[in-house]
């Protein structure tokens, strides 16, 4: 992990298993927005060693937070990040 620490979150009723987001700008682009480089990573030993969670996620988001559902049947919409270049536009992300 070569990022900052964006956000962390405990699976429900495993709290050695923690699911962390890491974030750092890698680069400006020729607009001069940055581009991101944002990785999810995963302890299952409390922090003692850490994995990659699946491929880095899109430079362009600007994420802020990471959250786990408590169940297969908890669902919910979240705002995943917001498009640095169009502050109207919005990721959204589903649980």
């Amino acid at each position: 992990m070569a990022g900052f620490l964006v956000d962390l979150a405990a699976r429900p009723g495993k709290t050695s298993e923690i699911v962390i987001l890491e974030s750092a700008v890698s680069q400006l682009d020729d607009a001069g927005l940055p581009v991101y480089q944002t990785q999810l990573w995963e302890t299952t030993d409390e922090g003692r060693t850490v994995t990659k969670l699946g491929p880095a996620l899109d430079p362009k988001l600007f994420a802020s937070t990471v959250e786990i559902p408590r169940g297969e049947r908890d669902v919910g919409v979240f705002i995943a990040g917001v498009d640095p270049a169009d502050d109207g536009r919005v990721y959204l992300r589903t649980s």
